[in-house]
């Protein structure tokens, strides 16, 4: 396939994860733990999906304890028969990190992004760790409370992708988009237990595909980038400036238009 480098290239990317403690005990720990058990990911113009990957990570799929304590632990037979259909490869996670960094040089991929990308940038860096111990310098930033946190763009730039990227939140820009959209909250305003208009990837892909609904995500990493590709491309045929891509807590840049 030619490349046509002259068009702006994407890389969009989910991931699972699991951990080594329970769900309910992961979500009392200060950080939690996220290692990546399944990665998929689309390279796209701004239009159009050119390639799809999807990989198992090794290390931690064939760590029977591990997946035990995966939110989807449920879906363990659903991987398994993926394998066997190959559908989906197991590969160690250097050798997946080696296919997208061909991948981007390949493609001459500008841009990173993810629905929640702060989430996958840090599984994918945690996941590096753990596999990999005491091997990579760790890079720390300040940040705005004076407090000090461990820099994971640094970190993906420099072990990971080999290149700086523009990373973008599909979420933030979906929420400054799409999610103030009257007709949005006219058909698919849903409120959470906070008061928080609802801006998730699965209700934000019924909106732009009209499913009322009907359509619910798989929470496996390839299915889900791209549900999160299309998400995209609805959000650039705005031609909207955006400004800020990643933003913290995005959906507090939601303005409620319409009575709950």
């Amino acid at each position: 396939m030619k490349i046509d480098n002259r068009k702006k290239h994407f890389i969009i990317l989910d991931t699972e994860t699991t951990s080594e403690y329970s769900p309910e005990e992961n979500q009392q720990r200060k950080v939690m733990q996220k290692l990546v058990y399944d990665l998929g990911y689309t390279i796209t113009t701004k239009k159009e999906i050119l390639v799809k990957r999807n990989y198992l990570v090794k290390e931690i799929y064939t760590n029977e304890t591990l997946m035990n304590n995966a939110y989807f632990a449920s879906k363990k037979p659903i991987y398994d028969k993926m394998v066997k259909a190959r559908k989906v490869e197991i590969k160690p996670l250097a050798e997946i990190v080696k296919i997208l960094q061909k991948d981007i040089q390949e493609y001459n991929a500008q841009v990173f992004g993810a629905y929640n990308v702060g989430f996958d940038l840090d599984a994918i860096m945690q996941t590096v760790n753990y596999v990999y111990p005491k091997v990579f310098k760790m890079f720390f930033k300040k940040t705005n409370n004076g407090n000090w946190c461990p820099d994971t763009i640094k970190f993906m730039s420099t072990y990971v992708f080999r290149k700086d990227l523009e990373i973008i939140d599909l979420w933030t820009m979906a929420c400054k988009t799409l999610c103030n959209q009257i007709t949005f909250q006219t058909y698919y305003l849903q409120v959470t237990n906070y008061g928080n208009i609802k801006s998730n990837a699965e209700i934000v892909y019924n909106y732009i595909t009209d499913q009322e609904m009907k359509f619910e995500e798989d929470h496996t990493a390839l299915s889900d980038s791209i549900v999160e590709s299309e998400i995209l491309f609805r959000i650039l045929r705005l031609h909207k400036s955006i400004g800020n891509k990643f933003e913290f807590m995005p959906f507090r840049q939601i303005e409620k238009k319409v009575a709950c």
